[in-house]
């Protein structure tokens, strides 16, 4: 279920999208993707804040875990790449140069 923003009949601008899951994003959006800022919410707890560019994280973002673990940083293709922290949910910090979702060392 979308409500917000329509251009040529295509989601676009800003509104918020609910899954049959449970699943809900509200932010911006672009050709019927998001695109833009948002905030997207996962029935698990998992949540993330954010770039989008065509449906994927890519760009700047926070990811936070259910449990508190929280990675900050930037975003390449839906997954951790370049600067960011990942704290624990202890608080141990880790902080560096992410790739593919994965610390470089």
């Amino acid at each position: 279920m979308y409500s917000g923003e329509f251009k040529n009949n295509q989601i676009e601008g800003n509104g918020t999208y609910e899954w049959a899951d449970g699943r809900v994003y509200t932010g911006s959006w672009a050709n019927n993707k998001m695109h833009g800022t948002g905030k997207f919410c996962w029935m698990n707890g998992g949540v993330y804040e954010g770039d989008y560019v065509n449906d994927v994280k890519e760009g700047k973002g926070t990811f936070t875990w259910k449990d508190g673990k929280k990675y900050t940083g930037q975003w390449k293709d839906g997954k951790e790449h370049g600067n960011g922290v990942f704290i624990s949910a202890k608080g141990d910090r880790i902080e560096g140069r992410w790739k593919n979702g994965e610390i470089v060392k």
